[in-house]
C-alpha cells in the first residue's frame, strides 16, 4: 500500500479518537473494516460501545466523524440533564425536611386545647407565649433572614 493511504487513515483514526476523547465517550473504540476487494481505497470504518456492540456500519471518514459528534452531543445532553434531575431531586428532598422539622416544631406549639388556664388572662399570656414560640419556630426555618 502506498505510505500516502496508510498516513491518511491513520490520520483519520486519529481525529475519530480525538472526537471520542471530545465528547468523553471511554469505552467506545474506533475499528478499520478491512475490505476483500482491494479494488476499493476508500477506507471504511466502524464504532463499538464500551461492550463492543457495533453502534455503525462501515461508513467512511466523514460519516462516521457526523455521527460521533451527533451522538456525543446527545449524550453530553443526557448527561446534563440527569444532573439536573438530580440537583433537583436533592433540593426538593431538602425542603421536604425542612417542612417536616418546621411542622414538628410547630405542633406543640401551636395546639391551644392543651392550654388549661384559670382565666382569661392566663389564656392570653400562653396565648401570646404560645404565638411568640411559633414565629421564632418559622424565623428559626425561613430561608429569609
Amino acid at each position: 500500500m502506498d505510505n500516502n493511504i496508510i498516513d491518511k487513515r491513520t490520520n483519520e483514526v486519529a481525529a475519530l479518537n480525538n472526537a471520542l476523547n471530545y465528547y468523553n465517550l471511554t469505552g467506545y473504540k474506533i475499528h478499520e473494516y478491512y475490505q476483500e476487494d482491494k479494488r476499493r481505497v476508500k477506507p471504511l470504518y466502524f464504532l463499538t460501545d464500551e461492550k463492543g456492540t457495533s453502534l455503525t456500519g462501515h461508513w467512511d471518514y466523514s460519516e462516521l466523524n457526523s455521527f460521533i459528534r451527533g451522538y456525543g452531543k446527545s449524550f453530553t445532553e443526557r448527561k446534563w440533564c440527569v444532573r439536573i434531575i438530580e440537583e433537583q431531586k436533592t433540593e426538593r428532598e431538602s425542603l421536604v425536611k425542612e417542612k417536616r422539622e418546621l411542622l414538628e416544631a410547630l405542633k406543640g406549639v401551636l395546639d391551644y386545647r392543651s392550654l388549661s388556664v384559670n382565666s382569661s388572662v392566663d389564656y392570653r399570656n400562653k396565648f401570646t407565649e404560645n404565638t411568640n414560640k411559633a414565629l421564632e419556630a418559622i424565623k428559626k426555618h425561613s430561608p429569609i433572614n
